[in-house]
């Protein structure tokens, strides 16, 4: 179910204040998500007769396109994709990415660990079995001394 355009936006404002989000002038059926940037920020591009309007537009008035929306799917979604972006992009992860962060590593040091032990395991498997083939251990004890 899509959301009002005031519903929306004022969801996206709470989000992050920057953002603002107007109609394609191009093409009627996408809404244009763009961020308001610094003044000497390398992000903004000269506005340019060559440019497309929506871009020429964005420009203008200082904003980086951030996303393109079809008119009908203004929702939550749209705000997921944006967390996501942000988070990765921009590391600005905040409690929740830190999280799931804390939970990657444990999970892949218990890998790493259990990875450690079956190789410590096979190790002493596989030299236990070849000095009983040798004839040198019986019950854990040497019969000679081993001479370099």
């Amino acid at each position: 179910m899509s959301w009002t355009k005031e519903r929306f936006t004022y969801e996206m404002h709470k989000f992050d204040p920057l953002l603002r989000l107007r109609l394609s002038t191009a093409d009627p059926q996408f809404w244009i998500i763009e961020r308001k940037a610094a003044r000497e920020s390398k992000c903004l591009i000269p506005p340019s007769d060559k440019q497309k309007v929506d871009a020429f537009i964005c420009n203008k008035d200082g904003f980086v396109h951030v996303m393109r929306v079809h008119r009908n799917n203004l929702n939550q979604h749209v705000f997921a994709e944006l967390r996501a972006y942000d988070m990765w992009q921009f590391k600005n992860c905040g409690y929740w990415a830190d999280m799931l962060e804390a939970e990657e590593a444990a999970r892949e040091a218990s890998l790493e660990h259990e990875h450690d032990n079956m190789l410590e395991t096979a190790h002493k498997e596989a030299y236990d079995m070849l000095q009983f083939k040798q004839g040198e251990r019986v019950s854990g004890f040497h019969n000679k001394m081993v001479t370099l």
